[in-house]
């Protein structure tokens, strides 16, 4: 089931995930908290709206440390055990990302539970990754990284009864091949890497991200059985697209959207992903991360894709080349 809805709101936030299980008593929602720039980050706003609606349950939202979300005063190198030297300087950044953009109250007056998940592998209380691995190849082909089989924190894994909402921002930059580069629902559990440096998960040229996005997704679609995967942009939506001239975009030089205001909900992150890529007139055939993704989670259907509403429509279509 894919559907697309547009919403900013509580009321269409019910209408899209209408038809969804949300009987369950426990919630884990993984945002995106990549970094503290306007369309980079799952505003408070958006995470109201699911807290909202889930009232009365029991909230955990999870994210990992990142080497972008803080004063870049320090050089994190890549590797799974880089940046443990400077865990306070972490939660020291974390601390003022919380309170600057006002999540940390959010979370309070919501009483949800904040899982940070780099600071569980670096403390050691991860799940045998043996475990892990018979879960995840009891559904899907081996992972690529069978070091990602031991990044699993014991208290994500203790709430694996719960519905995993992974809830994605729609973000569309230039990679460094200057190509276009689309970060939706299947990169959003990447994020999960507790490596606040990924850049050994991305490969030369991000070659070598596919696979990685694609071993993350499915772990914890493996770990957590019930998932429901959103893909929003609704309200402050980036997209970089530099050799549209005629639509004033220049390379490097993000175009910020405001209020786009539409959200997609799924079952299925790679059908939902490759809708969204579609949007740009791209055939989602020719991507990468998508082609691998179909491999474990199936193909998609672009006939029963949702109709795009035509001023979305209409949006999208000046980036078509």
């Amino acid at each position: 089931m894919l559907k697309f809805s547009k919403t900013n709101s509580l009321l269409g936030l019910k209408k899209l995930l209408d038809g969804f299980r949300l009987d369950n008593e426990c919630f884990v929602i993984k945002p995106n908290f990549y970094k503290e720039f306007i369309g980079y980050y799952t505003e408070k706003e958006v995470l109201e709206l699911f807290f909202m609606l889930l009232e009365g349950r029991k909230i955990y939202v999870t994210e990992c440390y990142t080497a972008a979300r803080n004063d870049l005063s320090k050089k994190i190198l890549p590797g799974l055990e880089e940046g443990m030297q400077h865990v306070e300087w972490f939660r020291l950044q974390d601390e003022i990302f919380f309170k600057s953009t006002g999540i940390g109250e959010l979370f309070k007056k919501h009483n949800v539970e904040w899982i940070n998940a780099t600071e569980e592998y670096w403390a050691g209380r991860t799940v045998d990754p043996e475990i892990i691995k018979a879960l995840v190849e009891k559904k899907y082909p081996p992972v690529k990284h069978p070091e990602l089989y031991g990044v699993i924190p014991k208290k994500l894994f203790d709430l694996r009864a719960a519905t995993l909402v992974n809830l994605a921002k729609f973000k569309v930059m230039y990679a460094k091949s200057d190509r276009i580069f689309f970060t939706l629902a299947m990169k959003n559990l990447f994020g999960m890497i507790p490596a606040p440096n990924r850049e050994n998960y991305h490969g030369k040229d991000d070659m070598g991200l596919s696979s990685s996005i694609n071993d993350m997704l499915k772990i914890y679609t493996a770990v957590f059985p019930d998932n429901i995967h959103v893909l929003e942009a609704m309200n402050r939506t980036i997209i970089s697209v530099n050799s549209l001239t005629q639509a004033g975009y220049k390379h490097s030089n993000p175009a910020l959207v405001e209020d786009l205001g539409f959200a997609l909900a799924g079952d299925n992150p790679v059908e939902m992903d490759a809708y969204a890529v579609s949007l740009f007139g791209i055939d989602p055939h020719k991507r990468h991360f998508l082609r691998m993704g179909k491999e474990s989670f199936g193909e998609w259907d672009e006939n029963k894709f949702p109709q795009t509403p035509e001023k979305i429509k209409n949006y999208f279509d000046k980036f078509k080349m």
